[in-house]
């Protein structure tokens, strides 16, 4: 079993929520520093390749620039402090949570108008700094909203799954069901949301969109849902204000542009909301949350 595997099934998940919730923040600092050094120094394992291709793009650096050996730890280190927080503010409770996560003024009034006025709409963000102590903090203010998740998601996105229902969400994984939820919700009013940089299987059928100029297998459903019930677009972002402090910015409203072409419209408007998390990446690789490979061409170059 890799590392990667490891980190997502539900012994690994378990075993970070158990340490998260139990050790003292120094020595929760100091295991970071150990673990993220340890896994940067395997620069042939998936994890660390997929890291490090990642970024290579993201900051236009060759794979084999000694920059982004730096980078690949910075990564590591952050999802080691993200995911500490996350599991030690949520034994912490709720208001916990609220206290960490500020949510921008007009995010707040524009969810409640939605919500007041049940006007749908689909709330988009990518895997940036604490995006899952985020959502947490939303569930928390009273966004009753549907998140759609990966599909076939391994043991330990189940243990996440429960943690995002607990704070007030229908979780549904991203297959056609989730689709059919959603459109209802959608169509009566109600709130939804994903990521957007979270590559699909290899198996999933899909358009390519560009992502940093470059063709990747990124999702496009949620433009396809936000066409077929004229819901609006509303990317958010999230990013680290200091210790133990995070920010959910936004919104931006993204209009949607129809042309005719169904197929076409969806890789169109997909694309316009990639374009809004390219500036969020590219202001802050070093919190982009994102272990898997979104080029995995660039896997076979080293």
């Amino acid at each position: 079993m890799n590392l990667q595997t490891f980190a997502t099934s539900k012994t690994g998940t378990g075993l970070a929520m158990w340490l998260g919730r139990n050790l003292p923040r120094r020595a929760g600092t100091a295991f970071i520093e150990l673990t993220s050094a340890f896994i940067a120094r395997r620069r042939k394992s998936p994890l660390a390749r997929s890291i490090r291709a990642n970024q290579s793009v993201v900051r236009d650096l060759p794979l084999d620039a000694p920059e982004l050996d730096v980078a690949v730890r910075q990564v590591l280190r952050n999802a080691g402090r993200y995911y500490y927080d996350l599991y030690h503010l949520l034994a912490r409770g709720r208001e916990a949570v609220r206290e960490a996560v500020s949510v921008s003024p007009d995010l707040d009034t524009l969810l409640r108008s939605a919500v007041e006025r049940q006007r749908p709409a689909v709330v988009l963000g990518p895997h940036t700094s604490n995006f899952d102590l985020a959502a947490v903090a939303l569930g928390t203010h009273g966004f009753p909203m549907q998140m759609i998740s990966y599909s076939a998601p391994p043991g330990g996105y189940e243990l996440q799954n429960e943690m995002r229902t607990n704070a007030g969400y229908i979780v549904t994984p991203a297959d056609g069901q989730a689709a059919k939820t959603a459109l209802k919700r959608l169509r009566a009013g109600g709130l939804v949301c994903t990521g957007v940089d979270r590559p699909l299987p290899e198996a999933s059928p899909a358009a390519p969109v560009r992502f940093f100029g470059r063709p990747t297998a990124l999702p496009t459903g949620y433009a396809r849902l936000a066409l077929a019930t004229d819901a609006q677009l509303l990317f958010i972002s999230t990013e680290s204000t200091g210790p133990t402090r995070y920010r959910i910015a936004g919104p931006e409203v993204v209009e949607l542009v129809r042309t005719g072409n169904r197929r076409q419209d969806a890789v169109l408007n997909a694309e316009r909301v990639l374009a809004l998390a390219e500036e969020v990446i590219r202001a802050r690789p070093e919190e982009w949350m994102m272990f898997f490979p979104v080029w995995p061409e660039l896997l076979e170059e080293f």
